[in-house]
């Protein structure tokens, strides 16, 4: 959604951006490779530890080192990674701490009011308030939201994690919403409980007892729907059976009354080819009756088709009836 106004963003610590690339060592490709497909802080600083300088900046985690062959198409190759003016590696937030995040996330959002919200370059969980149509001239309601959601900002632990936390007025498809925002863009595996009852309100053995009753809940809810998509299923298939059994008695009743043309016979599971003569049972929708329709095998554009021997055949309102049999001319 497009962001209309900010009110505020509470940031935590970054480390200290270098212009200058502070250590000249080679990077592995293999750590690169290792990075690109995913990794926690804590793989992340074991690789990096006393061989690379390491960095957590605003937007990205920066590695100082001379990267093999260093261009930018080779970098280009990585999507969470890029080269900087100074030549050391740029590993966007994206691909650090991807899954303990998704832990983290698809847990609250289960047992709290945090929704999650992915795209190709966030990854957080938010909040948001629908807005009244005249939110820009009616400040005084915009104003109480947002001293809601400071006060709630306020008692996020910032030492838990690296990120920020952010309010701000986003336009909708048709409602704009006020938003609080909290873009965790990595934390340590050692502080999960602490971030989880930190966001949550509660204590990380209540929040499994909620989460696994809201899975039973779930469960059952989904067993019960199985259950009758299962018996309806069933109900389909026997009433299916019994309109097949009555069409089929009704159509040999019909033959029996009604036979097809002399010199036709009935073939069960018979493929008509280029040059045979057929007679096939028709429905009329306009009469509602039945008729025998003749029809020739012709092939046309490399397939077979079936043309009535009656060239003046009214085929808008006459349709084939569908059968295993088919009634062939012999000479």
């Amino acid at each position: 959604m497009k962001q209309l106004e900010q009110f505020f963003s509470i940031e935590t610590e970054y480390d200290k951006k270098h212009k200058l690339n502070t250590c000249n060592k080679q990077v592995p490709l293999e750590y690169l490779t290792s990075i690109e497909n995913g990794c926690s802080i804590e793989q992340l600083e074991e690789m990096m530890r006393k061989k690379f300088d390491f960095f957590k900046d605003k937007t990205q985690i920066t590695i100082h080192g001379i990267f093999p062959e260093l261009s930018t198409n080779r970098v280009g190759w990585y999507v969470n990674l890029t080269q900087n003016k100074n030549k050391s590696i740029g590993v966007r937030y994206t691909a650090i701490d991807h899954n303990k995040k998704k832990r983290l996330f698809e847990f609250l959002s289960k047992v709290s009011e945090w929704r999650v919200q992915e795209n190709s370059t966030l990854y957080c969980i938010g909040k948001m308030q629908v807005l009244p149509n005249d939110w820009e001239k009616n400040r005084d309601k915009v104003l109480e939201i947002v001293r809601k959601y400071e006060a709630e900002a306020k008692k996020i632990d910032k030492n838990l994690f690296v990120g920020n936390v952010s309010c701000y007025v986003a336009q909708g498809l048709f409602h704009n919403y006020m938003c609080l925002d909290v873009n965790i863009c990595c934390f340590y595996e050692k502080n999960f409980e602490k971030l989880f009852e930190n966001l949550s309100g509660m204590t990380l053995e209540d929040g499994k007892k909620k989460y696994a009753a809201i899975k039973a809940e779930e469960k059952r809810k989904n067993d019960e729907l199985d259950a009758k998509w299962r018996k309806e299923a069933e109900e389909r298939k026997l009433r299916e059976e019994e309109e097949r059994k009555e069409a089929e008695e009704r159509i040999n009743k019909l033959i029996s009354e009604n036979p097809a043309p002399e010199s036709y016979f009935k073939r069960e599971n018979y493929q008509p080819q280029v040059g045979d003569n057929i007679c096939r049972l028709y429905f009329d929708k306009y009469s509602k009756t039945y008729k025998w329709v003749e029809l020739t095998c012709k092939k046309y554009f490399g397939k077979l088709k079936e043309k009535p021997v009656d060239k003046d055949f009214d085929n808008y309102w006459c349709k084939p009836i569908s059968t295993n049999w088919v009634y062939v001319k012999t000479v």
